[in-house]
């Protein structure tokens, strides 16, 4: 009967090789993990940068409604003041007459 023998550095070579190959799939593991949340990461930086531009452009849209009825408010304003001023002055003419 052939009694196999293990010398001490042959158990210790084996035990420093599977220790190595649990450290690399251990860092797989980790780097494969750190991969997901990177992505999720992303995703939702993404989605964050759609809806900040979303709300940009309805400020934007906003902002462009306000002038525009800034700007109809004054012309109105502006005609009411010239017709005033127009009824002032057929009055002070119909005064002198």
């Amino acid at each position: 009967m052939a009694q196999v023998r293990f010398r001490l550095r042959t158990l210790m070579i084996t035990i420093a090789f599977i220790a190595l190959l649990l450290a690399v799939f251990t860092q797989t593991v980790l780097l494969r993990r750190a991969q997901v949340r990177e992505e999720l990461y992303r995703a939702l930086a993404a989605e964050s940068r759609a809806m900040a531009e979303q709300q940009r452009a309805r400020a934007e849209q906003q902002i462009a409604k306000a002038e525009q009825d800034q700007r109809k408010f004054e012309e109105e304003r502006r005609l009411r003041q010239e017709a005033l001023k127009r009824f002032n002055e057929r009055m002070e003419q119909k005064k002198l007459e």
